[in-house]
This record gives C-alpha cells, structure tokens and sequence, in this order.
C-alpha cells in the first residue's frame, strides 16, 4: 500500500498544505517574491497565482492580506487537489474577548477560485489586478540540466521536465494572449523567470503581440539566476 504523505507550510498561522510531488519551490521563493510584491505594487483586489502548484505564493500573499479574491491555475491534478484542501480546510481560531470560552473558527481563503486546466483560457472575465508565478523556467531539457547541475542536482525525470519545461514557450503565449483580455486597466503580471532559460527579449513578442508591454525587470537579491519580469498593458 502507497503511503500518502502530506505537508503543512504556514504562513502568519494560516495552513497552506502541499505533498513532496507538488512542490515546485515557490515555498523557497516566497519571502523575497512577498517583499517585491508589497515594495512594487501593495495590495490589490484580485490576485492570479499562474501555475500555482500548490498554492504557495498565492495563498501565502492572501494570507498576509494582500489581496481579497484569489484565482490559482495549474495543469498538474495533484497540486489542484491539494490547493482545494487548503481553500476548504484552513482555519483560524479566535477566542472570544468577553467569553474566553467561546471558541470561533473563520476560513483563511473563502474567496478562492482554483482551476485545473493546462491554457489561461478557462479563466472567468473577472478583472485581474496582478498576476504572480513561478512557471517553467526553460523551453528545453539541456538548459533544464545545466541549471540543475549548477545547483548540484544530477537529477532529470518526467516529473521535473512537467515543471520545469516549458516547449515552444507556448504555456507562456497562452497565458500572455488570454490574461491580456482579463487585466484590469492598471493590472500587472510579474512573473519569476531564471535567466539559465530567458531573458526578457525571449518574451517580448509575445507580450507585445498579445497587446502589452514589458515595463520592467529586477534582478533577484537572494539567487543569482532569477530575475522577475514586469508586464503591463
């Protein structure tokens, strides 16, 4: 019998859960997408996690209450089933102030929408207002390895090329081509991208032919090799 591990990452004491198969590393990246996110753009209304797995860095940003209506995306069936579970299961506990001994307990996330779907086209026409990610970083499997070698991992497999690759960059054309349509007119798309695989001339005609511009790029703090790419309309 197959045990079934999972994990519990949290965040300003929301439960956020996730299992070994559906950890991309956007629990590794959060804090300093986090801290670019509130330094660049604040809070907003609606916030978009674009191949979210788990929910990492949307439900951690909703968590510290960046935003108050949440949309995750992701093809990966195992990361959707357990970003449901954390939209229905997590909780936070509050004791009454006059009857310490009444206990409430109020959902973290109720104003989650969580797609599972390989093309930005099933999206509602509800507004975004930013839209963050951590999507595969490489169109192909040698810059995959050479990244992966770099940081001391010999290891390549199925698994890893579903989150890492990226093939033609069509799931990125997807997503700038169907987001355009569903931006607010301020919104923004920063996305984390890994300068082994792109740069960000690799996207510009796509961001252009789908009627926005790049506006900006900053060079990560903590990894030498990621970079976040700003787009706007």
């Amino acid at each position: 019998m197959k045990t079934k591990i999972e994990y519990i990452w949290r965040v300003d004491g929301s439960d956020i859960f996730y299992t070994p198969e559906t950890n991309g590393g956007g629990d590794y990246f959060f804090p300093e997408y986090l801290n670019l996110v509130m330094e660049n753009y604040g809070r907003v209304h609606h916030l978009m996690e674009w191949c979210s797995g788990p929910g990492f860095i949307g439900y951690g940003m909703m968590a510290t209450n960046l935003c108050d209506h949440l949309t995750l995306l992701d093809k990966f069936e195992p990361a959707v089933e357990v970003a449901k579970k954390t939209a229905e299961n997590s909780f936070i506990k509050t004791i009454d102030l006059v009857d310490t001994e009444k206990v409430y307990h109020r959902r973290v996330f109720p104003r989650t929408t969580i797609y599972h779907s390989d093309t930005c086209s099933v999206l509602s026409d509800y507004k975004l207002d930013l839209v963050v990610g951590n999507p595969p970083h490489f169109e192909c499997k040698e810059d995959a390895i050479k990244a992966l070698s770099a940081m001391g991992s010999p290891i390549f497999n199925d698994h890893l090329s579903e989150i890492l690759l990226d093939p033609n960059w069509d799931a990125h054309r997807d997503m700038f081509r169907e987001v355009s349509t569903r931006l607010s007119d301020d919104g923004t798309i920063c996305l984390q991208l890994h300068s082994g695989g792109s740069s960000a001339d690799t996207f510009r005609s796509m961001v252009e032919e789908a009627g926005m511009r790049i506006t900006g790029t900053f060079n990560s703090v903590q990894y030498d090799d990621i970079y976040y790419m700003e787009v706007k309309k």
